[in-house]
C-alpha cells in the first residue's frame, strides 16, 4: 500500500467526482466517477499496488462497508471510495477493518481525517520483493503488519482461489527487471564509452519510469533501488562530463 493524494479541497478531479456523486443516485452510476477514481489511483490497486496487467476485475471498494447501517451514509463519499483489485476487495470483505491503513482518509467521530502519509511510507517497507512492517509507535496497533496480513501481500497464507502467488510473482518480475538493468548500467559505466550514452540514458529512463509513483510496485522499486539509481546517475554525469571533454 502507498498513500494516494485525494485532497477534497484542492484536487480538481476529486472535487469533480464529489459534485457528481452528490447528485447521483448510486456511487457506481457514473462512468466519469469510475474514470476519476481509476486516474487518482493510477490504475493501481489501493492495497496491493497491482495494475490491470497484474490483476483483473478491478472494482470500486468502500473502506467503510456500505452494508453496515451506520456507514450507509458514506456509500457515495469520495473519501470512502477506493480503486481495488477483486482479490483485495474480497479479502477485505464486508466487515469493518479498523486495524489496517487507509490509503488516504479515515473516520474519527464522523469526521473525515486525512491519513498521515509518513506513517504508511515509514511503517511498510520492502526488502527485495517481500513487504514488511515496522511499527514506529510502541504499544500501538501495528497497522502495517495488519494490512500485510489481511491482504496476504506476501502470499504466506493464501491457497486455492485466495492465493496471492500471481501478485508476488508480478512483483518479482519487476524486481528482477530493475535489478538486471541497473547491473547492465553499472557494467557500462565501468567500461564507459561515450558512444553508449544513448543506450545508457534509455536504460536510466526505463528504471526512472518504474520509480514514478504512478507506476505499479513503484514503492518496491524505490525502497530497493532508489539510492543505487541516484549513485549511478551521479557517476554517469561525472563520466559524461569528464571523458566526453577529453581531446
Amino acid at each position: 500500500m502507498r498513500f494516494i493524494e485525494k485532497n477534497i479541497k484542492t484536487n480538481s478531479l476529486v472535487i469533480e467526482a464529489k459534485n457528481i456523486l452528490e447528485t447521483s443516485g448510486h456511487y457506481n452510476h457514473s462512468d466519469r466517477v469510475r474514470d476519476i477514481i481509476r486516474i487518482l489511483y493510477s490504475g493501481c490497486c489501493a492495497f496491493c499496488e497491482s495494475s490491470i496487467e497484474d490483476s483483473s476485475f478491478f472494482q470500486i471498494e468502500h473502506f467503510y462497508p456500505k452494508n453496515i447501517a451506520i456507514y450507509k451514509q458514506y456509500d457515495k463519499s469520495i473519501e470512502n471510495l477506493h480503486y481495488s483489485c477483486q482479490r483485495c476487495n474480497t479479502l477485505k470483505g464486508r466487515k469493518l477493518q479498523t486495524k489496517i491503513f487507509s490509503p488516504n482518509y479515515f473516520l474519527n467521530s464522523n469526521q473525515w481525517i486525512e491519513t498521515i502519509e509518513e506513517k504508511i511510507e515509514n511503517e511498510m517497507y520492502y526488502i527485495g520483493y517481500l513487504l514488511f512492517s515496522y511499527n514506529s509507535t510502541k504499544k500501538s496497533i501495528d497497522r502495517g503488519n495488519e494490512t500485510i496480513k489481511l491482504f496476504d501481500l506476501n502470499n504466506f497464507n493464501g491457497f486455492g482461489r485466495s492465493s496471492r502467488q500471481h501478485l508476488v510473482e508480478s512483483r518479482l518480475r519487476v524486481f528482477d527487471k530493475i535489478y538486471n538493468i541497473l547491473n547492465v548500467i553499472f557494467e557500462m559505466l565501468i567500461r564507459y564509452d561515450k558512444k553508449n550514452n544513448d543506450a545508457i540514458e534509455l536504460l536510466f529512463s526505463i528504471v526512472s519510469r518504474h520509480t514514478n509513483r504512478t507506476s505499479h510496485f513503484s514503492t518496491m522499486v524505490i525502497h530497493n533501488f532508489g539510492s543505487d539509481l541516484i549513485k549511478l546517475l551521479e557517476i554517469y554525469s561525472i563520466k559524461k562530463n569528464t571523458v566526453g571533454n577529453k581531446r
